[in-house]
């Protein structure tokens, strides 16, 4: 988890009984809103991506989600009337460097302040087969002279 403020006490959790799901309940923020970043370490591919952003109460915040440099949430306002107040965004990517990313936060384009994303939740999937192992090569017998 990679961010300006990460290490201190500007990163930040909560956790809310009455969410929609177990994953729903609790999430991550900076409470600045500055961006902030997740890498996860894969093997090359094809993967459904999908991200929670928001909390059970609302925020009255504009919300960003970028995976692989996609947009699968811009600035998006969950303002606490809007039902449900977490919601669930999903994309597929096709992995080739072996890093997936997701950047959460920053500042809005509507308003031009950072906004607070809660992130509740994130599920990677992969799609398709494994790729096949690459097998150990058998030395091959050298003929013993006679």
């Amino acid at each position: 988890w990679l961010g300006e403020y990460v290490g201190s006490n500007i990163v930040k959790y909560g956790y809310e009984s009455n969410g929609a799901s177990e994953m729903a309940k609790s999430y991550v923020y900076d409470d600045y809103g500055r961006r902030n970043t997740f890498q996860f370490a894969l093997e090359n591919g094809q993967y459904e991506v999908k991200v929670g952003v928001g909390r059970p109460r609302g925020s009255g915040d504009r919300h960003t989600a970028i995976v692989e440099g996609e947009f699968v949430v811009d600035d998006l306002l969950l303002n606490g009337s809007d039902n449900p107040t977490t919601i669930e965004a999903s994309t597929i990517v096709d992995l080739k460097d072996g890093y997936l990313t997701l950047e959460v936060g920053g500042k809005s384009p509507s308003t031009g302040q950072f906004s607070y994303t809660f992130t509740a939740y994130m599920t990677i999937e992969p799609i398709g087969p494994s790729p096949s192992p690459t097998p150990t090569p058998t030395p091959t017998p050298t003929p013993t002279p006679t």
